[in-house]
């Protein structure tokens, strides 16, 4: 999720009380903070209009749903690459599917970091990667990146953006891009 500025500060002021109505009534509730924001924003009539529903995340649900989702395990590999989306949940500890992910997604050896942008190291006979790091500070898009980027990027309407709509642009892209992307809409993330 990505909150716009003006929505921030509608939630710390609440001119007309409602995120703190919001938050009194989620107080009671066991998981509260995954559906603040969500509530709060379908219910304001100034940011109602500034949502988009693109959830990036590939959940299994039992029919009719419990309170949890179902755990991922090997056999829902292929739905969850099916899905393009970039994050899933839940997982037991220690399942064998992340142990796949790591390998065959993000191209992760056994007890080492995922590669990103820093690392420089040739990877070659199965060394790591990440055991040469060039600057810290670089930010570059992966392999992995451009799918999330292909299915993000498209739901960004006209001037419906107070809520920037891709939550993923700032791991893709240079803030400074980001802004340029957003045609306008004052960032969180400056």
């Amino acid at each position: 999720m990505a909150l716009s500025r003006p929505f921030v500060d509608y939630c710390i002021w609440g001119w007309d009380n409602l995120p703190r109505k919001v938050l009194m009534y989620y107080t009671n509730f066991l998981s509260s903070p995954e559906g603040y924001f969500h509530t709060v924003i379908c219910n304001a009539k100034a940011f109602s209009n500034t949502t988009v529903n693109n959830d990036l995340h590939f959940i299994l649900w039992d029919n009719p749903p419990k309170q949890h989702p179902r755990r991922l395990t090997l056999s829902h590999m292929q739905w969850m690459l099916n899905s393009n989306a970039p994050f899933a949940r839940k997982f037991h500890q220690n399942s064998r599917v992340l142990d796949k992910v790591d390998t065959d997604l993000l191209s992760r050896g056994k007890e080492m970091f995922t590669p990103g942008g820093w690392c420089v190291g040739s990877g070659e006979n199965g060394t790591d990667p990440c055991s040469v790091v060039g600057t810290p500070t670089v930010l570059r898009p992966g392999p992995g990146a451009k799918s999330p980027a292909s299915s993000v990027l498209p739901t960004q309407v006209g001037k419906k953006s107070e809520l920037i709509k891709a939550a993923m642009i700032p791991s893709i892209l240079p803030c400074s891009e980001v802004k340029e992307l957003a045609t306008g809409t004052e960032l969180l993330f400056k």
